[in-house]
C-alpha cells in the first residue's frame, strides 16, 4: 500500500516521519478506498443537503465559519414572495437574491417547505447518532467536489471538509450551522489516496 506523505502547509517540504514506515503503511491500509466510502461517493440527495451559493463567494463560507459566525440554512419556504418570484425566474435577478441572502448570513437550500424540516431533522439526528457511537463529530460542510470519469462510474467526491454542527432549528424553514470548534477544515485524504492509486 502507498505511504501518505506529510508536508508543511506553507513550505510544502516533507515532514519527518514520526512512525516507522511499516506502521504508516498499516495505517494507510485501514482506509476504505472503495466507492462504498462516503468520502469517495458523496450522495447529498441521500446523506445531506445541497446549498446554493452566489458566484464568487465559495471561499467566504469557510472564512465566516472559521470566524465563529453562525450561518442560517434557509429553505425555499423561507423566502418572501418577491424573493421567491425573482428566484424562480432565474438569471441575474436570481443571483441578486442569492447575493442578498449570503450578505445577510443565509445559505439557500433549494427544497420546498414540506421537505426542508424533515431533511434537516434527519441530518441532525444521524450526526448525533454517529457522534454518540464514534465519539467524534462526523458532520461536514463540503466545499468543492471531484466528479469521477465514466471509467469509474457516476461518483462525486468532496475536496474540502468543514466540520460543522447544526443547532437551533427555528421555525419551519431555518436551521443554523456553526463550525465545530474542536476540529479544523481538512482536505479529503481518502480522495488523495484514491487518486494516487488510480
Amino acid at each position: 500500500p502507498p505511504v501518505i506523505e506529510r508536508r508543511d502547509a506553507t513550505t510544502r517540504k516533507l515532514l519527518p516521519e514520526s512512525v516507522p514506515a511499516r506502521v504508516q503503511a498499516w495505517k494507510n491500509s485501514l482506509l476504505d478506498l472503495s466507492f462504498r466510502n462516503r468520502l469517495l461517493n458523496l450522495r447529498p440527495d441521500r446523506y445531506g443537503l445541497k446549498i446554493m451559493l452566489p458566484v464568487g463567494h465559495l471561499g467566504e463560507i469557510e472564512d465566516r465559519l472559521n470566524g465563529e459566525e453562525v450561518l442560517k440554512l434557509l429553505g425555499l419556504g423561507g423566502l418572501n414572495s418577491v424573493q421567491t418570484e425573482v428566484f424562480q425566474r432565474g438569471g441575474a435577478p436570481g443571483a441578486e437574491v442569492l447575493d442578498g441572502l449570503f450578505d445577510a448570513g443565509h445559505l439557500l437550500v433549494p427544497v420546498d417547505a414540506a421537505r426542508f424540516k424533515p431533511l434537516v431533522s434527519r441530518l441532525k439526528s444521524e450526526a448525533g447518532l454517529q457522534e454518540e457511537e464514534s465519539g467524534a463529530n462526523c458532520l461536514y460542510l463540503v466545499v468543492g467536489t471531484v466528479k469521477w470519469g465514466a471509467k469509474y462510474g457516476d461518483y462525486e467526491s468532496p475536496l474540502f471538509l468543514i466540520p460543522i454542527r447544526i443547532r437551533g432549528l427555528r421555525g419551519l424553514n431555518i436551521a443554523e450551522i456553526q463550525m465545530d470548534s474542536t476540529q479544523s477544515t481538512t482536505v479529503n485524504y481518502c480522495l488523495i489516496e484514491a487518486l494516487r492509486l488510480r
